[in-house]
């Protein structure tokens, strides 16, 4: 799947036809930037600059919701959605 395509997520209806079950929902961009925000470590940045092409600051902008650019989005998502969020220590 290329990145320009964007993320899905696959939710399971039960009850319909086979052929109904599957559906793909695309998450919007407010959601992947919260994502990404709320998982980001160190080193993140310079990762999706290399890996796209662009420039480390345009990139930090679009994580930070300044520009929009898809590719930067989904690349950020990808590299971040399997973590587990980040920890405040003001409040545990």
């Amino acid at each position: 799947m290329a990145l320009t395509k964007g993320i899905y997520i696959l939710y399971y209806n039960k009850g319909l036809f086979p052929e109904q079950q599957k559906q793909k929902v695309m998450l919007s961009t407010v959601n992947k930037v919260y994502v990404i925000a709320s998982r980001q470590r160190r080193g993140d940045v310079t990762k999706t600059a290399e890996n796209t092409g662009f420039s480390p600051s345009y990139v930090s902008r679009v994580f930070r919701g300044l520009r929009n650019n898809e590719t930067i989005l989904s690349e950020g998502y990808r590299i971040s959605s399997r973590r587990m969020k980040n920890v405040n220590p003001n409040q545990a």
